[in-house]
C-alpha cells in the first residue's frame, strides 16, 4: 500500500508539531516553570519579577534546544547563572536543575 518492502511490518512517523500544535503546549509548560522560578528568585534577590514571554523568550532561548541548553540559555539572558546540580547532591534547591 505504501510501496514499502514486504519485510517492513510497521512504520513510525514523527508528527510532533505537524498535526498537533505542540509548540503551544511546550511554551506554556516552560512559562509555568520559569515564572515560578523567577518569582522566587526575584524575591530572594530583591529584583523585579519579569515573566517568561512564551513567544519571544521561547523562540529565542528554548525552542529547538535540549532542555538543559534551553534552560541555561534563558537564565543567562536574564543574567542568572546557576551551577548544575548532581542527582542526590546536597546543593540548595535553586541550584538543582537538569
Amino acid at each position: 500500500m505504501l510501496g514499502l518492502p514486504d519485510a517492513v511490518t510497521a512504520c513510525l512517523f514523527d508528527m510532533d508539531g505537524v498535526i498537533t500544535q505542540t509548540a503551544k503546549v511546550h511554551d506554556a509548560a516552560w512559562k509555568e516553570m520559569f515564572d515560578a522560578f523567577l518569582r522566587e528568585w526575584s524575591s530572594a534577590h530583591d529584583q523585579p519579577f519579569v515573566p517568561f514571554d512564551p513567544v519571544r523568550d521561547y523562540d529565542e532561548y528554548v525552542d529547538g534546544k535540549p532542555r538543559l541548553a534551553g534552560t541555561t540559555s534563558f537564565l543567562e539572558s536574564r543574567g542568572i547563572e546557576l551551577p548544575v546540580g548532581r542527582m542526590g547532591g546536597r546543593e540548595p534547591e535553586e541550584q538543582r536543575y537538569r
